[in-house]
This record gives C-alpha cells, sequence and structure tokens, in this order.
C-alpha cells in the first residue's frame, strides 16, 4: 500500500507542477475567473478556480437565491466549502487541498475495491493506478465535486461488496452532491432482483432493508428539489417549473442544453470526438462481457449490474448530456470502471494507459489555461 501511496503522490505531484508551468506560461484564454479570488496570489489558483469552480465558491458565499440556474449544482458541496472557510482565496486553497487528499485516499480505496471483487494484488495495483492517471484527473484535483463524489460513492460500493445496506449512507451523500448520485438506489433494487433469482427466496427483512435503502439515496436530491422551489416559486410570474415542483430537468435543459439529443448539432462534432475515446472504450468493455457471458443465467449476477451501470450512464451522456463531459462523468461515477479496464488483456492496456496519459496532461493544460475542457 505503501508503495501504491507513493506512485500516487508521484502522479499528482507531476500533475500539480505541470499546472504551475502552464498557468506560469501560457496566457489564459480567459482570465475572469481571476475576479473571483481577488485576494488570492497567483501561486495559490494553479488554474484550479477556473469554469463551475466559480459557481461552487458564489454558492458557498450566498447561496442558491438569486439565480435561476444555480440550481444545477446540489448543496452539500458549496455547503462543506463554506465550512471551511468563507474567505474566497482561503476557500479555493482549502478546498483544492481537501480534493487532492481525497484523490489520494480514492486511489487506495480503489485497490481495496479490486480486492474485494476478487482481482489479484497486480491487478489491483494496476486498477489504482489507472485511477490515478485517469483522463479527467484534472477535475479531481481543482475546485470540483468530482473527488468528494468519487470518494463516496467509492465507500458505497466498498460496503456493497461486504452486502452491507450501509452503503445507502455514502450513496445519499453522493445524491446531495450530484444528481446522478439517486441512481444509485437502483442498485438494491438489481441485487435484490439477483439475490431472489439465484437463491428463489425472498426474505422479507432483506426487502424492508432493499426498500428502506431505495427510500433514503435519492432523499438529500429529491428535499433540494423542495428547498429550491420554496426560494423561487414565490411572486408573480412564476417560473414554468413551479407547478410540478421539480426544477433540475427544466435548468439542466432551458440553461445548460442537457436534453434528449439536444447536443447532437454538427457544430458540436469536435465535442463529440473528445468523448469518443470514453465512449469506444465502455462499448468494447461492454462487449466483451456480453461475449464472455451469453446465458441468462450467467448475466443475473451483481456483475451485470456494475457493468450496466458503467453502460447505461455512458448511453446517457451520449443522448442526453453536454457529451463532452462523459470522461469526467464515468470516471467519478463508475469506480468499477477501473476495475474492469484491467481485464481486457495487454494490446488494450497499453492503448488505455496511452489515452489516460495523454488526457490526464492535455486537460490540465487546457483547464489550467481556460481552454474549453470540461
Amino acid at each position: 500500500m505503501t508503495r501504491l501511496l507513493t506512485r500516487a503522490l508521484i502522479i499528482r505531484g507531476v500533475l500539480l507542477l505541470l499546472q504551475y508551468l502552464t498557468t506560469a506560461l501560457i496566457p489564459h484564454y480567459d482570465t475572469s475567473a481571476a475576479e473571483a479570488y481577488p485576494d488570492c496570489p497567483n501561486w495559490a489558483k494553479l488554474g484550479v478556480g477556473n469554469w463551475d469552480a466559480v459557481y461552487y465558491t458564489h454558492l458557498a458565499q450566498q447561496g442558491h437565491l438569486g439565480y435561476e440556474k444555480f440550481g444545477a449544482f446540489l448543496p452539500l458541496y458549496p455547503w462543506l466549502l463554506e465550512q471551511l472557510s468563507m474567505m474566497p482565496c482561503s476557500m479555493l486553497v482549502l478546498g483544492t487541498f481537501l480534493n487532492n487528499v481525497l484523490f489520494l485516499l480514492n486511489t487506495l480505496l480503489i485497490k481495496q475495491l479490486a480486492l474485494s471483487h476478487g482481482l489479484s494484488p497486480a491487478k489491483s495495483d494496476q486498477a489504482a493506478l489507472l485511477f490515478a492517471l485517469n483522463p479527467a484527473s484534472i477535475f479531481m484535483g481543482v475546485l470540483y465535486t468530482e473527488s468528494l463524489f468519487c470518494f463516496l460513492v467509492t465507500i458505497g460500493f466498498l460496503l456493497r461488496a461486504k452486502h452491507s445496506f450501509l452503503a445507502a449512507i455514502p450513496f445519499a451523500l453522493s445524491a446531495g452532491i450530484r444528481s446522478n448520485g439517486a441512481v444509485y438506489a437502483a442498485f438494491f433494487l438489481c441485487d435484490e432482483f439477483v439475490t431472489i433469482f439465484t437463491t428463489h427466496h425472498l426474505s422479507l427483512t432483506r426487502f424492508l432493508k432493499t426498500t428502506l435503502s431505495v427510500a433514503l439515496v435519492p432523499l438529500p436530491f429529491l428535499l433540494f428539489q423542495r428547498d429550491f422551489a420554496s426560494l423561487h416559486c414565490v411572486g408573480e410570474p412564476l417560473p414554468d417549473w413551479c407547478t410540478s415542483g421539480f426544477s433540475y430537468g427544466y435548468i439542466q435543459r432551458h440553461y445548460w442544453g442537457n436534453g434528449p439529443f439536444l447536443y447532437w448539432e454538427l457544430k458540436q462534432l469536435p465535442n463529440f470526438l473528445l468523448a469518443a475515446p470514453m465512449l469506444l472504450l465502455v462499448g468494447v468493455l461492454t462487449v466483451q462481457y456480453l461475449r464472455r457471458h451469453s446465458s441468462l443465467s450467467d448475466l443475473v449476477t451483481r456483475e451485470t449490474v456494475g457493468y450496466g451501470h458503467v453502460t447505461c450512464l455512458a448511453v446517457i451522456a451520449l443522448v442526453n448530456m453536454n457529451v463532452q463531459v462523459v470522461t469526467r462523468f464515468l470516471c467519478s461515477s463508475c469506480p468499477l470502471l477501473f476495475l474492469y479496464c484491467t481485464g481486457l488483456g495487454k494490446p488494450w492496456d497499453r492503448l488505455i494507459l496511452a489515452y489516460f496519459c495523454a488526457y490526464a496532461t492535455t486537460g490540465t493544460i487546457l483547464f489550467s489555461t481556460f481552454y474549453p475542457w470540461t
């Protein structure tokens, strides 16, 4: 474990050095993010406060009242930043430090997750190092939600591997950070179905625990919808979404262009090309898994639920989201992805490593200088 942590520290140190050199030597495409941290010296910024980080800093200071489009950002991460400091510069430095620590802890947790799924120590180290060098690693070390979200989700998967219903707690916390955290409720339903299918027995106690878990996981997200409506559904005219009280889908579509096939335009072709390696990787993993498990009885397993999660999120990102975010979306939401990548064989190992290295370095350079890399 010490050797793994040392390697992860070296990788993180190299990427941080690259951030420093990038911000020092390359002119920023957009310097407006600096206005959010007026008292911060240049050495403290390192490009970590760009893009969505500005929103999180604002929300930590002023909350969700005022701008409807802020409803796309859930409250738990801004609340955590508020607890660290109310000063923008301190918030930036402490929040970035915390995310880098969580990133290192995530690397160790990925190894434990791999071991809990029966991978050898060598394969487990490989999965952990792939995570440490993942193509969305820049988002794990800046003022974004990815690192904390992934930390909670990985703990949830570790508890799930032990068949513990306590997994509902970190999964529920993740649903207070990002909306797709609510999706993890489906794991309890699917695992219950697999248990019933394989044992031909329905346990009332287990069924009740499953029901409670399914109800608990999306609760933070649903409570946020209620509270956001109480802030914005007052006076006249009321926003269109107030009749349902559910703002998230409307805000994502109206302000961020998310919705079925809304992003499928010729001008977005570069973003589809940017997402293509991750989508191709998921496609290969899914096809290979289906080839190894051809019968129905082989497919009704907890492993299939994990593969299904990765595949479904990739399809959702392709059809319903700004497709270029699929890389960080999957890397932070699907820790099992790194386990699956170790099973493709040596030719794929080299391709995956080259892809991860290329995106980790390119993403660090472009994000740090406020060039489009989201």
